[in-house]
């Protein structure tokens, strides 16, 4: 694994595809047990994505459906 400046490298070398990968370059930070609150809340929804959905989101529409695949593969109230 590594970061997006490998990932950038990888592409600039021609090595991977800048569509092979999900961008994701923000920050977010918490306070202490501010994310688990957050998660009781119902605010986050944790869930395990195995490398099937995410190769899947940079093929199907683009990654557009994304989001809405991860929340019907969580099932019950998130489908």
């Amino acid at each position: 694994l590594g970061g997006a400046q490998d990932a950038a490298s990888m592409v600039s070398a021609g090595t991977a595809r800048a569509d092979q990968f999900r961008w994701f370059l923000r920050y977010a930070g918490w306070d202490p047990r501010q994310l688990s609150s957050e998660v009781r809340a119902g605010v986050w929804f944790p869930a395990a994505a195995g490398v099937d959905l995410i190769a899947a989101a940079s093929t199907a529409n683009h990654g557009l459906d994304f989001w809405h695949d991860v929340m019907q593969r969580m099932g019950g109230d998130h489908a």
